[in-house]
């Protein structure tokens, strides 16, 4: 297991690698700075620390508690039972049988099965992936398009794919799948609405869309509104245009801001008895260091804790908690050289707001994951709150953005190890020194993988080596410039066309104490127990995947948690995670051996099969109206733009 937690702690590039592509390579900001080992190692290892430290200080939140359950880590857990534990004892299931395979024989032949099966939908007959057969009745419709296509519409269709690494699940938990496709199916009216009824002019625009346009209706081309310094250039800004974007967008926006504000009214509202316990028991802990009094988990015996979990690993000698202190407070230190040393243009001081972020946000976030398995991205609240900040500087967002979102990411991704320790009853000493030790690894072998990388021919251009086209790093610039060149200001601010937008933050708040007061009311009431906002908001922000897609989740976590967990439990609880993660494994491995056979090679399968679906294949793109020829544009006139 010790293994296990190593190489999750690689698992991820660096968020240090785009800040470091962008900023260096030419057709971006070309800072020679970005390209010197030093600010890259020094700024990886702070970040990846940074959230080492932090997991380490919440442990008592969101490791030790026994309602963070981390369901996705079951999964690990039951195969890992399955490698040094597995018997083949008779038990009943599907079929009035008697099922004797253990869990390592299944596991082969799923993995077998499922690594040739995934040639089919990856490489040689695509149209398993997007199986978008009702949009192929008439490609040239519009409205059946933007309804029921998977790659530029809505996806409503009733069996949307036969590839399992786009639309099924058995780890997640009933009320989250579901709650997240109610999410889904709610934004998708709102999407629909805006979308025909032109709001914020986006009939102009592709329904379902995460790009940015112009008022010509192209993509918005961000080096028309800055200076040769990278910096916004208001002159040439109100000669080009504002940015528009598509109604999908949008209403992403509108409920990712509803969701940042349910997840912190959601946390102490329902969690707030095991809050104070463990907000109790780091301040005691706190206070007996300071006075050198005695351990306080010999003092103080934490009852937020007391499960069986807890009290089997309350037998070994806890890592303390001013060891996580300790590699937290360096890291900071390390972050501010990493900014001050080099010619960044940004103070050393957004490393500290950074982390202030990461601390007002790991607990709420991780309260949630550990529950419902609910993925919490702070991304666009970060992009906000440091575009705010930054002044029209890019890369001083892009630190704020690292040190804040990034870190509480990998703070999450550090618990989810340790809540695995806490599981497989790893000594914490134990997880510390292997998550130290994987955190190192991967911050020198990750440096040195992205210099070697950019050392490619024509690395992230239109004509790269290897296909090294960098669409995440475009993405990347284009989030840099839209939200700290541009702003925030200029875009959700009074007087923009989406100010409205931030109506999202009173809604999230709104939604969690409407629900709260309700099963306040009507305790016994299990539809209102059911409900999950910040699982339905999450589901609500749900583009570029599609509402088809979800829906497979639902079918599958039905099928398995509903019918087969209530009838044959201890089938499901045997082969339930084993077969998931056997599909998972099976399709990660065919993946890599197939880009290596085709995709490296420049192999291409070029057949019906394989290009049965690019989205709408209507002449305008499936644009409702099209750009008026007078006076050439749609939106306000250049020159008064906000």
């Amino acid at each position: 297991m010790c293994v296990v937690i190593m190489a999750n702690v690689g698992m991820g590039s660096p968020y240090m690698s785009d800040i470091v592509f962008v900023a260096a390579l030419p057709q971006w900001f070309n800072r020679d700075y970005a390209r010197k080992y030093g600010y890259q190692i020094t700024n990886t290892l702070a970040t990846s620390f940074l959230g080492f430290g932090l997991a380490g200080l919440a442990r008592r939140f969101l490791v030790w508690p026994s309602y963070c359950v981390w369901p996705d880590e079951l999964g690990t857990l039951a195969l890992n039972k399955g490698f040094h534990n597995d018997e083949g004892t008779p038990i009943p299931g599907p079929g009035k049988k008697i099922y004797t395979s253990t869990r390592m024989r299944l596991f082969y032949i799923t993995f077998v099965c499922m690594f040739f099966y995934f040639w089919l939908p990856n490489t040689f007959a695509g149209f398993l992936t997007y199986f978008n057969w009702i949009a192929w009745i008439a490609p040239n419709n519009i409205d059946l398009a933007n309804i029921t296509s998977i790659r530029s519409g809505l996806g409503i269709n009733p069996w949307p794919t036969f590839d399992w690494n786009y639309g099924f699940a058995l780890t997640t938990p009933t009320f989250s799948v579901v709650s997240q496709f109610v999410g889904m199916f709610l934004s998708g009216m709102v999407i629909i609405a805006f979308y025909y009824t032109n709001a914020y002019n986006t009939s102009y625009l592709p329904m379902m869309s995460n790009k940015t346009f112009d008022n010509r209706g192209k993509s918005y081309d961000v080096k028309k509104i800055i200076n040769e310094n990278s910096l916004f250039d208001m002159a040439k800004y109100q000669k080009y245009s504002e940015p528009w974007m598509a109604a999908s967008n949008l209403v992403n926006y509108l409920f990712f801001f509803a969701k940042y504000t349910a997840v912190l009214t959601y946390a102490p509202l329902y969690h707030w008895h095991e809050l104070k316990i463990a907000y109790a028991g780091t301040f005691t802990q706190a206070k007996n260091f300071i006075l050198r009094r005695k351990d306080v988990k010999e003092v103080d015996p934490d009852a937020i804790g007391e499960d069986v979990h807890y009290r089997l690993m309350r037998k070994y000698p806890e890592a303390p908690d001013w060891w996580y202190f300790f590699v937290f407070c360096a890291s900071i230190v390390l972050g501010v050289v990493g900014v001050e040393a080099y010619p960044t243009g940004t103070s050393g001081a957004v490393v500290v707001y950074g982390t202030i972020f990461a601390l007002i946000f790991v607990i709420p976030v991780g309260v949630v994951s550990a529950v419902a398995e609910t993925e919490v991205t702070l991304n666009v609240l970060a992009e906000f709150i440091g575009g705010m900040m930054s002044g029209g500087n890019a890369l001083s967002m892009n630190f704020f953005k690292m040190y804040g979102y990034v870190t509480t990411a990998k703070s999450l991704a550090f618990v989810r190890d340790l809540k695995l320790g806490h599981y497989a009853k790893v000594p914490p000493r134990a997880s510390f020194i292997v998550q130290c030790v994987g955190s190192l690894i991967c911050a020198f072998v990750t440096t040195a993988v992205l210099n070697w990388q950019m050392s490619f021919e024509g690395v992230c251009t239109d004509e790269p080596k290897f296909r090294f086209y960098c669409y995440g790093e475009w993405t990347f610039y284009t989030a840099s410039v839209f939200w700290g060149t541009l702003g925030p200001a200029r875009v959700f601010g009074k007087g923009s066309h989406y100010w409205t937008l931030l109506l999202g933050f009173p809604l999230g708040l709104v939604l969690v104490l409407g629900v709260w007061g309700l099963q306040r009311i009507w305790p016994k009431s299990r539809l209102l127990r059911s409900i999950h906002v910040v699982a339905i908001t999450t589901g609500a922000y749900w583009f570029p995947d599609t509402l088809g897609m979800k829906w497979t989740f639902v079918v599958t976590t039905l099928l398995s948690w509903n019918w087969l967990k209530s009838r044959y439990l201890a089938f499901w609880s045997r082969y339930n995670y084993v077969f998931a993660t056997a599909m998972t494994a099976g399709v990660s491995i065919s993946a890599i051996v197939q880009f290596l056979a085709f995709t490296f090679t420049d192999v291409e399968f070029n057949w019906w099969g394989n290009d049965a679906d690019k989205g709408c294949a209507a002449p305008n793109k499936c644009k409702r109206f099209q750009i008026p020829k007078d006076p050439g544009y749609f939106g306000g006139a250049p020159g008064t733009y906000h």
